[in-house]
């Protein structure tokens, strides 16, 4: 993830950002999947940023031991200080994609929330095909983020476009436009298993479960 610290930036007023502009859906986009994994073992959680979501999935998953893999520092810290019960099951990685290859393939669930979408072309295909190889075959994939394109209204596109703008100036964001999603989901040995949207169809939630253990296509 290019340039990943400057994320540490935009932390302390992160969370408060995201509730003015969405409410509350963009965490219950994120979590509407998680009531269906069936008692994995190990989950990541792979770009949790202040970790809003570390409640419920300690809540839901008592006997399962969670990877929480963040690039910035600032955003881990926030994560470590929140209040949730269990948080001491939560094992923390300051680190970005290139941390994936040491990993093994060991995850019963793979969570990317509103991740993805930082990165640019190259970048996207190589990490979603590390975190393709850190999931057992069986496991589940919880794909969460904007899915906004030339059929969606013309206030969506331009509110995914301010966005883009901002975190190029707060964080130094190289991307500046979404990843094809589902063409490049496709090319991966996972059955799209339901989905769901959020915000007006802005915002989509995709659970997806790993078929076999092959390497991507290209």
């Amino acid at each position: 993830m290019s340039n990943a610290s400057n994320y540490d930036r935009i932390a302390p007023f992160y969370d408060q950002l995201v509730r003015m502009v969405f409410g509350n859906q963009l965490l219950e986009a994120e979590c509407y999947f998680l009531n269906n994994l069936p008692s994995p073992r190990k989950i990541l959680i792979f770009g949790g940023g202040t970790g809003r979501s570390l409640r419920f999935v300690l809540q839901k998953y008592p006997d399962s031991s969670i990877c929480f893999l963040e690039a910035s520092s600032a955003m881990i810290s926030k994560a470590q200080k929140r209040q949730v019960p269990g948080i001491n099951r939560v094992h923390f990685i300051h680190g970005d994609e290139q941390r994936l290859a040491e990993m093994g393939n060991n995850f019963d669930a793979v969570v990317t929330p509103f991740v993805l979408d930082v990165f640019t072309a190259d970048n996207f295909k190589y990490t979603i095909d590390q975190l393709f190889q850190v999931l057992t075959k069986g496991g589940y994939w919880i794909q969460t983020d904007f899915y906004v394109y030339r059929n969606n209204p013309w206030w969506q596109r331009f509110l995914v476009w301010l966005m883009y703008r901002f975190f190029k100036i707060a964080a130094n964001q190289e991307n500046l436009q979404l990843p094809d999603f589902n063409g490049q989901f496709a090319r991966l040995s996972l059955a799209r298993v339901d989905e769901k949207d959020f915000c007006s169809g802005m915002v989509r939630t995709v659970l997806y479960r790993k078929l076999q253990d092959t390497e991507p296509s290209h």
